[in-house]
């Protein structure tokens, strides 16, 4: 992704409300496909567990991108 297009998503959600406007966040940039993919398989592993029937049926999705977002 293009580092112009990466500062301007961060700034954004850095600047987005947050309850009592006080951001609780940290942002971790990764753009290593093959990390986000291992993280995404660890994801749905973790998901195909769970007690919860609609998590595990959300992990049965051919496309499961948790952590991966593409920008055009």
């Amino acid at each position: 992704m293009e580092e112009e297009k990466l500062k301007i998503i961060l700034e954004c959600a850095i600047y987005a409300p947050s309850a009592r406007n006080v951001p609780p966040w940290f942002f971790t940039v990764i753009q290593n496909k093959a990390f986000l993919n291992k993280i995404n398989e660890d994801l749905r592993q973790i998901m195909l567990s769970s007690e919860d029937a609609f998590i595990r049926e959300r992990a049965k999705k051919k496309i499961l991108m948790s952590f991966i977002m593409q920008i055009q």
